[in-house]
């Protein structure tokens, strides 16, 4: 019988055995403990664990994929890298001169905006009221009492119904004109309130002027932005109807500069009954009070018609005076003066600054 052969000794170089110092004596790990992959410290000293050349080769980066940098600046954090993105030089001038012009577009577009040439589809609910004018403010300071006072009466339209142009109809650009002139030759504008509170004997400016602009509210819009333009009120006597679209917004803008006053949009009131001049009278300034904030206590004839039925009817609607469409410069001090046929200076849409210099002197 053939004896069993005995195993070959593990080689010594075999990397599977391990010395244990003893001399002939080797054996492999146990199965179960698995072998370290760290090196020994003499190992670790010859690969340069510990220094930056061995922390790069031992640790490699999490990702193996290299930032991707189409123009920019490449920054670590703590392991991490951001990318920075870095803009040439002159795109960097270009977004500056873009940015610059914006902001002058914008300046020179506000300064061109007027606001009043916005139409909103809804209400701001502003009434205008706030932005008048307070008398008491104005009126403070004034110490005149002239004898006569000129009340220039400009005309936007004739018929607010017919359509036709007025011929004697004032042109935005020539009552602009006449503003300039007023101001060079330091008039004060005043209300028809203001005036009746002269006749009543409060004081005036030193040189007073009243102006009236008669037509409907939303022709007047262009005076009313010269008018703000130059720090100056006005009356506006109106000749719209409750039921025009837009009238009412057009009133309170008009309340801004001055105070409103009536005027029936019965084109001629001599023309329909006694019992129609008073309804359409009447109408008119309940519509109006709604509106202001103030009294309306001045009414206008319209294109100076009346019969011996209007001054009653305009009496009875509340009003306080009332202005024909001719007659020269308006009394102040005189007692006798008829409050219901107060007297205006119709201007010519041609008139001249000599005509208007001639108006204001009451020739």
């Amino acid at each position: 019988m053939t004896a069993p052969r005995r195993p070959d000794p593990p080689s010594p170089r075999d990397p599977a055995t391990r010395s244990n110092g003893s001399r002939g004596r080797r054996f492999a790990p146990p199965p179960s403990i698995p072998a370290s992959p760290h090196p020994t410290p003499a190992r670790a000293r010859q690969n340069g664990v510990g220094t930056a050349r061995g922390r790069a080769r031992r640790w490699p980066a999490k990702s193996a994929k290299a930032p991707v940098v189409i123009k920019g600046r490449t920054v670590g954090h703590g392991g991490r890298t951001m990318t920075y993105r870095v803009w040439p030089l002159w795109m960097r001038v270009l977004q500056i001169v873009l940015g610059l012009g914006l902001v002058f577009a914008a300046v020179i577009g506000a300064r061109r905006l007027d606001v009043s040439d916005l139409r909103l589809p809804f209400d701001l609910g502003s009434s205008g009221e706030d932005d008048a004018p307070d008398d008491e403010e104005r009126a403070a300071g004034w110490t005149a009492r002239p004898d006569q006072i000129p009340v220039l009466m400009y005309r936007l339209a004739g018929d607010p119904e017919s359509g036709v142009p007025d011929p004697n109809a004032v042109s935005p650009e020539r009552f602009a004109e006449h503003l300039t002139y007023l101001r060079d030759q330091d008039y004060t504008t005043v209300t028809a309130a203001e005036y009746l509170a002269a006749l009543d004997g409060a004081a005036l400016p030193d040189r007073p002027v009243l102006l009236t602009i008669d037509g409907p509210a939303a022709k007047a819009q262009e005076f009313v932005r010269a008018l703000e333009r130059y720090g100056m009120v006005a009356t506006f006597f109106v000749a719209s109807a409750a039921t025009e679209p837009g009238a009412a917004d057009a009133v309170r803008r008009l309340l801004a500069v001055g105070e409103v006053g009536g005027q029936s949009d019965v084109p001629l009131l001599a023309a329909v009954s006694a019992e129609e001049q008073r309804a359409a009278i009447a109408a008119s300034r309940s519509w109006l009070d709604e509106l202001s904030d103030k009294p309306v206590i001045a009414f206008a004839y319209p294109a100076g018609n009346y019969d011996e039925h209007t001054v009653p009817a305009v009496e009875a609607a509340g009003y306080r005076v009332a202005f024909d469409a001719w007659g020269g410069l308006a009394a102040v001090t005189n007692p006798a003066t008829n409050r219901w046929h107060l007297h205006r200076i119709a201007v010519d849409p041609n008139a001249s600054l000599d005509d208007l210099t001639a108006a204001l002197a009451g020739r």
